[in-house]
């Protein structure tokens, strides 16, 4: 059989943990038995796309990401699979590839199950294997919350460690580095009066940054975040259930206590506004051009009405934008666009500038479309007639040391590159 009659294979391997490897799925083992199994049938392999270290319960994946997008370019004929929940234990996401490889004519060829999407038969013996991968995923992951909620009752924390903590062998222990901080905004809160605006605005001015973060602000609800959780006086919670934690504390209860009843009876008003937000998402601030919010203020004469509020003064107060009533604001937007409507040389005005806008982005567009073809034209060059060569960096022959070498389709060119 000549090579262009050969069915093109695109192999897709996946493992999550360490147990799956030591019961054979080890990414090795999955691309040794499908490598095999593609030369039995006389198969080319295009390529081998791995994800290492990836779950199978979304579509999130960068190699299966990759496929995806290769799909498009019909650089291979069936996709290969070990079993089929290497491409996912759900029905719904397995359905949406097969439907999607469908209007490419790309089938899917399990090496371990009877599957074969390009016939009826094989598509419904597909769905009903989905549907198997999808109990079972149902079952791993009862298995999970059950061994979540034994860890709560034992004590013990579930997840990232939150900030003033790090985890020592399953168990959180104060992280010495942030503990005082931690600290630092209770203090705040009680001793200074500080809300949590001005706590995260203080905790940057100290010089303190949050976790992961050398250049990123504190943020009023990670203060917050940090004042209301349980975990600091020696609770733990996970699934919306609390228990008695072996950390050693980091905050005093009755401390806690005193700013969880501060915090409530300053939350407790915003409950009974109710009202549209109409124009949100369309009023901007004209001295910093960020998005305006809605606010109900503190102050108990203004509680009564909500307003428009700078994102960046009612989250960092780095904004001098003062509060807009919001009955007012929306009432002159409204008269504005009622006069707006009956003003035809305004409206032909601004179609003619939204037009000639539109044009130009039409254009732009138009000519990325050809540079995406271009591209496209590019990448459908096999690969095994593309080779780059490096020289000998001592080599003083016709070709200088920092020439780098390339063949294409036959042909050969240099480039220079930085020397080295």
């Amino acid at each position: 059989m000549r090579l262009q009659d050969k069915l093109r294979c695109a192999i897709y391997i996946r493992v999550s943990t360490e147990d799956q490897a030591k019961e054979g799925y080890s990414l090795e083992a999955q691309e040794e038995r499908l490598s095999f199994f593609a030369k039995s049938q006389d198969w080319n392999i295009y390529n081998v796309y791995e994800d290492k270290g990836y779950s199978a319960k979304n579509l999130n994946r960068p190699a299966l990401k990759d496929l995806l997008f290769d799909i498009k370019l019909k650089r291979f004929d069936v996709i290969l699979v070990y079993k089929i929940d290497r491409l996912s234990r759900k029905l719904k996401d397995l359905i949406e590839i097969v439907l999607k490889l469908n209007g490419y004519g790309i089938g899917i060829k399990s090496a371990t199950e009877p599957i074969d999407t390009t016939t009826p038969a094989g598509r419904l013996i597909f769905h009903q294997l989905g549907s198997f991968a999808q109990y079972e995923r149902e079952l791993i992951s009862e298995r999970t919350k059950f061994g979540m909620m034994k860890r709560l009752k034992q004590g013990l924390w579930n997840g990232q460690p939150p900030y003033g903590y790090k985890v020592t062998d399953g168990k959180l222990e104060i992280n010495p580095e942030e503990d005082q901080i931690v600290k630092k905004a209770f203090e705040l809160y009680v001793e200074k009066n500080m809300g949590v605006i001005n706590i995260a605005n203080e905790l940057w001015k100290l010089g303190y940054q949050p976790r992961n973060s050398k250049k990123k602000r504190w943020k009023a609800n990670t203060i917050h975040n940090i004042l209301r959780n349980p975990i600091y006086i020696g609770k733990v919670r996970w699934g919306g259930e609390e228990a008695e934690g072996i950390q050693q504390p980091i905050v005093e209860k009755d401390i806690f206590e005193f700013v969880q009843g501060k915090l409530s009876a300053n939350r407790t008003w915003t409950k009974r506004y109710e009202s549209p937000n109409n124009f949100l998402g369309i009023v901007y601030c004209g001295l910093c051009k960020s998005p305006m919010h809605i606010h109900y203020p503190g102050n108990e004469n203004k509680r009564r009405y909500k307003y428009y509020v700078c994102s960046q003064r009612l989250s960092y107060k780095t904004c001098d934008q003062e509060y807009i009533r919001a009955d007012i604001l929306e009432k002159s937007i409204i008269e504005e666009l009622k006069n707006l409507s009956t003003n035809k040389n305004k409206i032909r005005v601004f179609l003619e500038k939204y037009k000639n806008s539109s044009i130009k982005r039409l254009k732009e567009l138009e000519d990325k479309r050809t540079e995406s073809k271009e591209i496209k034209l590019t990448l459908q060059i096999p690969l095994e007639k593309f080779r780059v060569f490096i020289p000998d960096i001592s080599a003083t022959g016709p070709t200088p040391r920092n020439t780098l070498i390339f063949y294409l389709n036959g042909s050969m060119f240099t480039k220079a590159m930085e020397d080295y």
